[in-house]
Formats: structure tokens, C-alpha cells, sequence
């Protein structure tokens, strides 16, 4: 998977919320199906995470070379 942005209508709380219900009387296969899809979503959500954290750690780094060095003055509020 890429770090692209992706625009999803639903929100990752509500996707999980509806694959986690359990229906009364499920198949096994059915049962199956939902299992799977949650372990998708579970990886998808893995995955941009660690996406995030590489993306903030390049920022982290990019911020300390920039600013390595300087000296910011203050000046004192009266």
C-alpha cells in the first residue's frame, strides 16, 4: 500500500463497528466472511499507521536539519 490520502465517506470507527456485529444464527461461512473482513481492516489500519509514522519521522528530521545550529534570541516582554 502507498500513502496516498484516500477520501472515505465513512469513518474507521464505523467501518469497524459494522464488520464486528454479529447476526444471530450466522453460517459458518458467513462467520468466515466477517472474520476476513475485519482482518483486512485491521491490516489497512496497520498499514496506515506505520505510513504515518515514517511520514512524521521524515518531518521530524527535516525540521532538526533545518534548524540545527541556530540560536533563536528572545527578547524579554516588559
Amino acid at each position: 500500500m502507498d500513502c496516498s490520502v484516500q477520501s472515505a465517506t465513512k469513518s474507521a470507527i464505523s467501518k469497524v463497528s459494522s464488520a464486528t456485529m454479529k447476526r444471530r444464527g450466522e453460517t459458518a461461512e458467513e462467520r468466515k466472511t466477517r472474520k476476513a473482513a475485519i482482518k483486512m481492516i485491521r491490516a489497512e489500519r496497520r498499514a496506515e499507521k506505520k505510513c504515518n509514522k515514517l511520514t512524521f519521522k521524515e518531518e521530524r528530521k527535516k525540521a532538526a536539519s533545518c534548524c540545527h545550529g541556530s540560536i533563536i534570541r528572545m527578547m524579554p516582554i516588559v
